[in-house]
């Protein structure tokens, strides 16, 4: 409940009580009594409660304006304390960094605090809340500190950016002049400090780039000392500048650590320039050497590319610093040379071995020196780059004179055995071998060589050519053909001959078989054929070595009908038998044959092939008649002529073809096989060209 409802019911409860004692005195002492209690004492009270209330909320009301104003005061001035230690840190810690007028804010925040009741020491960044002022004076200085700590934060980030991008500059400057660029990287824009930095960001990114910076001097100050050290330098002087130069990065003043280091640089480029340009000679030497001499086809393309690189990067070193570089330079080359001869040694080795695989005779190669030295062992153990490069000159001229004579001779050697073989066959075919009948560049060596090892054959350098005594050599060859079944008909049977600049043939006309004699065939290889215009049997043929007289024997196998119709379509012309079988069927029922003239729902050139399948299956007779596929009942055929022969034909009388076609036979057989059937039937009659007689 509020206080003023309070009051209220306080006072009328004073009221109505008074109004009691007034009853009661009424009724126990008199009227008199009671008007004086109700008139004179109710007003009293009630007017009494009234003052009695004032003076408290009065009283009340002071008090909590007071706390209030001490509370607005003391949080300002504890703000302002917080901000005030911020800023004493960082005076503190970065003694480059110049706050400006933020020192004279920062008394006159003070002074005015002082006028408001509240003592501040900027210094030492404490307060003491004494009797403050008008809560708006506060407010006021609230936003003074607000804008005091945003000042200071930015005053301080300008700063950090600038003694970032100073640190950066000095560490690229040093790495450029003095590590070629190969120093620890700078880190790069996105991690400079950002706009409303707080002074912890710009202290870490401050901090980082210091680190960084710090790195590449190090590496500069070691680069130098190191350089000293290798060429025997006065390390003494030049140390001294190393030293100040330390400081200086310890202390994170670039300029003076740039400075030390430029005079350590200059004097230790003085003392060890003769040391460093005699090395930078050495190397250069070195490649000279290497070009010199043909090694380019038996070098790996990743040395090749280390001479490459090495010739550019020497080009581009002119400062004794970069000793480190100029070292690695030297290994490098020294290592691709080595490997250079290592390939030498392989390839000479390979080629040797392929001499002493190969058949040929003594006396063929004679292993030079080189074979049994060990270059790459010589090349590892010289001391200095100009004792390698003189091992290295010696080793690469033994070893390129050594290689390509095995070379020469090992090619030879390798493929002696195809051309051997093709100079023996020229010898015994033609008596004469020329090199432009061998398929090698240079035909002299393998001719050479074959006349070495062979008796019974001259060596010709002039032309260059090898030449038999006597001439070459030839037999005969005799050759049998024959059919693999007999037809009871002769058939004209063709043997040939063919081979390198031969090609002879013979033809007869047999039952069976025949055989042909070819006489004086040169020595060599030869094909041997026999074929025949009968389309049911198969051409026949057999490579022939002829090396002595020679016979062969060959049979002309029977072509099945299926094989000579269908060909490669056997299995697409077979699946589509179920659809047309029924239509075949009907057909063969009606006319008690089929011929590709017969309607058959499928594309023409699939029709033979389609009517001898389907004969396969259903067991009926499928034969070429006259140049066409005929499926028919061969019995039933065979009972007719037979009944045309002993019924219809009488003693003397002549039927011709056409006749008993047109009037017994239902099949549309040809004259051919008419007769052929009627032999079959060994009937008693004479079948000739038009028809048949009793």
């Amino acid at each position: 409940m509020k206080r003023q409802y309070k009051a209220a019911l306080g006072i009328g409860g004073i009221v109505l009580a008074t109004a009691l004692v007034g009853l009661l005195s009424f009724l126990y002492f008199g009227s008199q009594i009671g008007v004086y209690v109700i008139g004179v004492g109710a007003p009293l009270a009630v007017v009494a409660s009234i003052g009695l209330y004032v003076r408290g909320v009065l009283t009340r009301d002071n008090t909590s304006q007071g706390d209030f104003v001490q509370e607005a005061a003391r949080s300002a001035a504890e703000a302002f304390r917080d901000e005030l230690t911020t800023y004493n840190r960082l005076k503190a810690e970065h003694d480059r960094w110049d706050p400006g007028e933020l020192e004279t804010r920062a008394r006159q925040i003070a002074d005015d605090f002082g006028d408001a009741g509240v003592s501040v020491d900027v210094a030492a960044a404490t307060i003491s809340v004494d009797s403050p002022g008008r809560v708006q004076e506060f407010d006021k200085l609230q936003a003074d500190v607000s804008a005091f700590a945003d000042d200071r934060d930015e005053s301080f980030a300008a700063f950090g950016r600038s003694q970032i991008e100073h640190a950066r500059q000095g560490a690229r400057s040093v790495d450029e002049s003095v590590l070629d660029g190969d120093g620890v990287p700078v880190s790069t824009v996105p991690d400079d400090v950002p706009d409303g930095a707080a002074p912890e960001e710009t202290e870490r990114v401050l901090s980082k780039a210091r680190e960084e910076a710090a790195d590449v001097f190090e590496d500069a100050v070691d680069r130098i000392e190191s350089t000293v050290d290798e060429y025997d330098g006065d390390a003494a002087r030049i140390e001294s500048h190393l030293e100040t130069a330390r400081a200086a990065i310890d202390d994170a003043d670039w300029d003076a650590a740039s400075a030390a280091i430029d005079d350590a640089q200059g004097d230790a480029e003085s003392e060890v320039s003769a040391a460093f340009t005699a090395d930078r000679d050495s190397i250069d030497k070195l490649l000279s050497t290497i070009d010199s001499v043909d090694v380019d086809r038996y070098a790996a393309d990743d040395d090749l590319r280390t001479f490459d690189e090495a010739r550019e990067t020497l080009s581009g070193i002119d400062s004794a610093l970069a000793s480190d570089e100029l070292d690695a330079v030297g290994e490098d080359v020294r290592r691709a040379a080595t490997s250079v001869v290592a390939t030498l040694e392989t390839e000479l080795e390979t080629n040797v071995e392929v001499i002493r695989d190969a058949d040929v005779p003594v006396g063929f190669y004679t292993a030079p020196p080189a074979v049994a030295t060990d270059y790459e062992a010589r090349l590892r153990e010289a001391d200095g780059l100009d004792a390698f490069r003189e091992e290295w000159l010696a080793a690469a001229a033994d070893l390129t004179e050594a290689v390509d004579a095995a070379e020469s001779k090992a090619s030879v050697a390798d493929s002696y055995g195809m051309v051997e073989e093709r100079i023996a066959d020229g010898v015994r075919t033609e008596g004469r071998v020329t090199g432009d009948d061998l398929p090698v560049r240079d035909a002299t060596p393998f001719l050479e060589l074959y006349a070495e090892a062979n008796d019974g054959v001259e060596f010709d350098s002039s032309v260059p050519a090898i030449a038999a005594e006597g001439g070459g050599e030839s037999y005969d060859v005799t050759a049998t053909a024959q059919l693999a079944t007999s037809t009871g008909e002769e058939h004209d049977l063709t043997i040939e001959l063919s081979g390198d600049g031969v090609s002879e043939r013979e033809t007869a006309s047999t039952f069976v078989a025949t055989e042909a004699t070819f006489d004086e065939v040169p020595y060599g290889e030869y094909t041997v054929s026999a074929s025949t215009p009968t389309e049911s049997f198969a051409d026949a043929e057999a490579t022939l070595q002829v090396s002595d007289n020679e016979s062969v024997e060959l049979v002309l196998e029977e072509i099945g009908l299926r094989e000579r119709v269908c060909g490669d379509d056997t299995d697409d012309v077979r699946s589509q038998l179920p659809t047309v079988a029924p239509k075949l069927e009907e057909g063969f029922a009606a006319d008690e044959y089929l011929t590709p003239d017969s309607d058959i729902p499928v594309a023409a050139e699939y029709v033979p092939c389609l009517l001898v399948l389907w004969a396969e299956e259903e067991g009926h007779e499928a034969t070429l008649d006259d140049g066409r596929v005929l499926v028919y009942d061969h019995d039933q055929f065979r009972s007719r002529l037979d009944t045309i022969t002993t019924h219809n034909l009488s003693d003397g009388e002549t039927m011709t073809y056409d006749e008993m076609r047109r009037k017994f036979l239902s099949v549309p057989a040809s004259d051919d096989l008419i007769r052929t059937t009627l032999r079959e039937l060994d009937a008693d009659v004479a079948a000739d060209e038009t028809g048949v007689s009793a």
